[in-house]
């Protein structure tokens, strides 16, 4: 009995060290982690003293970057992300995530489009969607079936505004997207600098020589910067 109140006592003090020590660790880490140990909350702050939060960025950048290839279904011509894997990934990264349905829309013709918010923590986005058919035609007086079918789908268009999935509303490409935003450089002396193996050597000469000055455009040296 007191070699096992011992063995407790000395496993209590090495998870304790260990702790310890990860805290020493991550201390300059800009992250935020929860750890319990026997039953308190240690919260790991950034190195600006603050919890990290979910952001729309953070969030974004996140699930855009979630590969869907294999969790999809074919629909007509389009290529839809099956609503159980969206709550399942979503149930993953963000399992505080919820879906609020909102008051639905009924026309005259008595066509209908069903409205959502999806929130996550203090974030939301808002969805519509109108009750259709697979050949994309409203249908006057849906039945709960086609009201149902509709909600999933418009859950997952909702989604994919946080990113989840929106490759496929692109071009129905199921791997991450990545965007090329940036135009065509034409500035030559941010043209040097982007085909510079060392940029930092050659903003550097750049600048010695006048060739960066308060007319250069800050858009074109930050795409230089960032191209390899």
């Amino acid at each position: 009995m007191v070699f096992i109140i011992f063995f407790f006592a000395i496993y209590n003090i090495y998870s304790f060290f260990c702790f310890l020590v990860f805290v020493f660790i991550n201390k300059y880490q800009d992250t935020y982690i929860q750890i319990y140990y026997n039953d308190i909350k240690y919260r790991i702050y950034n190195k600006r003293g603050k919890v990290m939060v979910n952001t729309y960025k953070s969030v974004f950048d996140t699930l855009s970057g979630v590969d869907i290839t294999g969790y999809t279904e074919q629909k007509g011509s389009f290529t839809y992300l099956k609503w159980s894997y969206a709550e399942h990934i979503m149930s993953l990264y963000y399992p505080e995530f919820q879906v609020k349905w909102l008051p639905s829309d009924v026309f005259e013709d008595k066509t209908m489009i069903v409205n959502c918010r999806i929130e996550i923590g203090d974030l939301y986005k808002p969805g519509f969607l109108p009750v259709y058919d697979n050949k994309y035609n409203a249908i006057s007086n849906p039945n709960a079936s086609d009201i149902n079918d509709t909600k999933q789908r418009c859950m997952v268009k909702t989604l994919a505004k946080f990113g989840l999935g929106i490759s496929l509303f692109h071009n129905g490409d199921t791997k991450p997207a990545k965007l090329k935003l940036y135009g065509q450089i034409n500035d030559p002396e941010i043209k040097k600098i982007a085909k510079a193996k060392n940029k930092k050597r050659a903003v550097l000469t750049a600048l010695k020589k006048g060739g960066l000055n308060e007319n250069t455009s800050e858009i074109e040296l930050g795409q230089a910067l960032q191209s390899s």
